[in-house]
């Protein structure tokens, strides 16, 4: 399911799993649907299940999906372009590696940069597993402004090494210099406020984060990104922080976007405390870097528009995580350019480019930081003791 499930017929057939299209004609919306049956079928599956493929059409768009299958406990795995899922995937169980992403030693950071403004960019979308398995590697991740922006990358840590072993194994040993990864949703598409709504939600909710903590300490990942449908800070999305925190002691910190706009938190902060006893912080998205379809004027725009909004900002305005939309591109128009110079999209200035393009407009201020040492200098920021009693303890 939904649009494009050509490529996911045979994946069906090897691993005997329910197949739909969506449409009654195939990419076709305006010849029906069978929405219906379609929401028929995720209230019957069981919870912490995947709805792989994804939608295209205006008719059902992606928070309508996201909405039907997290509503229902499910998670969505995006990957209707990709081929030979067959291939990819064939003994994945004995095809896992123990592939490790390289974290940041916290002893090694120098918190006496207590005057900095620290930003960190974290490019988006790495949900997608058919992206995981196609461009993102050599376009995206080895972009040559990768290390200079310290880009933190949102990766799936969770269904691609199922997936395409290979494709994940590629990932982690491509990691650039200084940057760090996300994991991205919590295991496939997922929204943090409205999960298994129509379920039993705290017992699919528990499910969800043990096994997104599973796959993320196997791999040495330690920071968690996650989505919300309607509201990143309302209490229904703090309740999964919570879960999700609970269940993973090695967490250095968790982000949380919003769907739409992904800075629909602006910056706010929350904390939860492990079973270890530390308190560990949420950090929503503040702003965006983005170029596509209509931008929500007071959070979305160009480099040089999030950049001179982070001069203004108060709130929490030494701790700002800026997403840079994966999709959007951008033309480099100087570091006194106005706000709407750079959306001129034949520059093809992308991913860690649009992040560059940002820090020209910045001042001596402000610290450009990866997403791990930004949670670590929060954390010594407002909880010092807890702080310095963990880094004592590390050996």
């Amino acid at each position: 399911m939904p649009a494009n499930t050509y490529e996911l017929k045979d994946f069906s057939i090897q691993n005997g799993l329910f197949f739909m299209h969506m449409y009654h004609q195939p990419g076709r919306p305006e010849t029906g649907d069978y929405w219906e049956i379609f929401e028929k079928c995720c209230s019957l599956m069981e919870p912490n299940s995947s709805v792989f493929g994804w939608e295209h059409s205006s008719l059902h768009d992606e928070r309508g999906i996201n909405g039907a299958t997290s509503k229902y406990g499910l998670n969505t795995a995006v990957n209707d372009w990709a081929y030979n899922y067959p291939l990819a995937n064939a003994g994945y169980r004995k095809r896992q590696n123990g592939d490790l992403a390289r974290v940041l030693d916290p002893r090694t950071i120098d918190f006496s940069k207590n005057k900095k403004r620290f930003v960190s960019f974290y490019l988006t979308d790495g949900d997608n597993t058919q992206w995981m398995m196609s461009s993102f590697t050599g376009r995206y991740l080895l972009h040559p402004d990768a290390s200079a922006t310290r880009t933190s990358f949102g990766i799936n840590t969770t269904l691609t090494p199922q997936i395409s072993p290979e494709a994940y194994a590629a990932i982690l040993a491509n990691q650039p210099e200084g940057c760090s990864f996300i994991e991205v949703q919590g295991g496939g598409v997922i929204y943090s406020d409205s999960f298994a709504e129509a379920r039993d939600r705290q017992k699919a909710l528990k499910e969800r984060a043990r096994q997104t903590a599973a796959w993320m300490r196997q791999h040495r990942v330690r920071v968690l990104g996650l989505m919300a449908r309607d509201s990143a800070c309302s209490a229904e999305a703090q309740e999964c922080y919570k879960a999700m925190i609970e269940a993973n002691d090695q967490l250095v910190g968790v982000i949380a976007l919003q769907y739409t706009p992904y800075a629909g938190g602006k910056g706010n902060i929350y904390w939860f405390k492990n079973l270890a006893g530390y308190d560990i912080p949420v950090v929503t998205v503040k702003y965006s870097i983005w170029n596509t379809n209509p931008p929500y004027q007071d959070v979305e725009g160009s480099p040089a528009f999030v950049a001179r909004k982070l001069d203004s900002d108060t709130n929490n305005p030494d701790f700002n995580l800026v997403a840079i939309h994966a999709w959007s591109s951008f033309t480099d128009a100087g570091a006194d350019c106005d706000e709407t110079a750079e959306l001129d999209t034949k520059g093809g200035i992308y991913s860690s480019g649009a992040g560059r393009l940002c820090m020209n407009h910045l001042d001596d201020s402000y610290e450009v930081v990866n997403i791990e040492e930004m949670l670590w200098q929060l954390r010594m920021r407002e909880r010092p003791a807890q702080t310095k009693k963990y880094l004592r303890g590390l050996k």
